[in-house]
């Protein structure tokens, strides 16, 4: 029965110290993010959904692109019936 305290604790204390590392390192993140600019979405609210919009749409459409490109088989695109 001690025994199983003792671990118990052992596995609390362990439990801890993962979380005070993981602290550690997002506060670190956060000071390296701010020393940097931040991440150049915006300042405001608006201007931040504005700005993710934008890529947002930038990626769509890349990605749309590359779909659309991988299609093409035999110069039949997608969405196309060969009806010969």
């Amino acid at each position: 029965m001690m025994k199983q305290g003792v671990e118990g604790a052992g596995q609390r204390r362990l439990e801890e110290i993962r979380h005070e590392a993981w602290l550690r390192d997002f506060r670190r993140f956060q000071e390296d993010v701010h020393a940097t600019g931040g991440f150049g979405l915006g300042e405001t609210k608006e201007e931040m959904m504005r700005n993710l919009r934008k890529i947002r749409q930038e990626i769509f459409e890349e990605e749309y692109a590359h779909l659309y490109s991988a299609g093409s088989v035999e110069g039949n695109e997608i969405g196309t019936v060969d009806r010969g």
